[in-house]
C-alpha cells in the first residue's frame, strides 16, 4: 500500500497495528515500510517457486528473513515472537502464527494452536487467512480488499 492509501484509511487500519504496539511517531511511515517487507519477501518466495536455488541462496534469505522480522519486532512489539514469514507464493508472505512456536521455519510454524495467540490476533483485530493465521501486512487488514 502507498502512504496515500494508508492515510486514507487510517482508522480502519490503525486499531490492530495499535493493539500490537505500534507507537504514534511515523506509525504512517512504518505500515509503508511493513508493507515493503511484505512485497520483498513475497517476491522471494516466487523466486523459491520458479528457479533452482543453491543453499547460499537460502542461507542469504534466512539472513534477510531475520532481519525483517527483527526491524518488524521492533515496530509491533507485542507480537515479538508470532512473526511467521510464509514461503508459499500463493499467500501473504508475513504472517501472525496462532501456533506453538517451533524451531523449523520449512514448516508450519508448529501443529498445537497456541490459545494466547488465537486470542490476541483476535481481540486486536487482525484479518485472518483461512489457516488462523493473522495478517501483518496493511493491504490485508482492510474491508475494501
Amino acid at each position: 500500500m502507498t502512504e496515500r492509501q494508508i492515510r486514507k484509511q487510517y482508522n480502519e487500519i490503525m486499531k490492530a497495528y495499535r493493539a500490537a504496539g505500534l507507537s504514534v511517531v511515523g506509525d504512517v511511515l512504518m505500515l509503508v515500510r511493513i508493507d515493503q517487507i511484505e512485497q520483498k519477501l513475497h517476491e522471494k518466495a516466487e523466486h523459491l517457486c520458479n528457479y533452482q536455488v543453491d543453499e547460499k541462496w537460502y542461507d542469504r534469505l534466512d539472513s534477510l528473513t531475520a532481519r525483517y522480522v527483527a526491524e518488524i519486532e521492533d515496530y509491533l512489539p507485542k507480537l515479538k515472537g508470532m512473526i511467521y514469514v510464509n514461503r508459499d507464493p500463493r499467500g501473504a508472505a508475513l504472517k501472525i502464527t496462532p501456533y506453538i512456536d517451533t524451531d523449523d521455519h520449512d514448516t508450519r510454524h508448529g501443529c498445537d494452536p497456541n490459545p494466547v495467540h488465537q486470542k490476541m490476533i483476535r481481540e486486536m483485530g487482525f484479518a485472518t487467512d483461512w489457516g488462523g493465521y493473522g495478517m501483518l501486512a496493511p493491504q490485508y487488514n482492510r474491508s475494501d480488499r
